[in-house]
């Protein structure tokens, strides 16, 4: 029986998303570094799929990044016997990122904020013109 993908999932996925645009690098960079397909990446992105202990640790160290970074944002989302339920209350930002609509578009800290200011800059400069 399928398994629908849980808030912290997608959480993760989201931040894994978010050091990967951060670094600039692809889903086919990443997938060949990790020697996956660039589909399994999207599922961990997506949440569809779950990354294990030793491909969150690979992550990291390809992204030059904590293993925390995935699970932060998440305070109180996961319970102490690893239940989800409150993760709705993550933040929209993180909520956000878990959907298709938001290509290019994660938290990852204060450069990817810049990005999103300048990103936002530009299309309503655009859309003026």
């Amino acid at each position: 029986m399928p398994r629908n993908p849980t808030a912290v999932d997608q959480h993760v996925g989201a931040r894994v998303r978010a050091a990967r645009l951060e670094a600039g690098k692809s889903q086919t960079e990443v997938a060949e570094s990790l020697g996956l397909t660039f589909q399994q990446v999207q599922k961990y992105e997506k949440g569809t799929n779950r990354i294990s202990a030793g491909k969150l640790h690979e992550l990291s160290r390809l992204f030059d990044t904590p293993v925390q970074f995935c699970f932060d944002g998440m305070a109180g989302a996961v319970g102490r016997r690893g239940n989800s339920k409150g993760a709705a209350a993550l933040d929209p930002l993180t909520r956000f990122g878990g959907t298709s609509d938001c290509d290019g578009i994660r938290e990852g800290g204060s450069v990817l904020r810049r990005v999103l200011a300048q990103h936002v800059a530009d299309v309503v400069r655009l859309a003026g013109q």
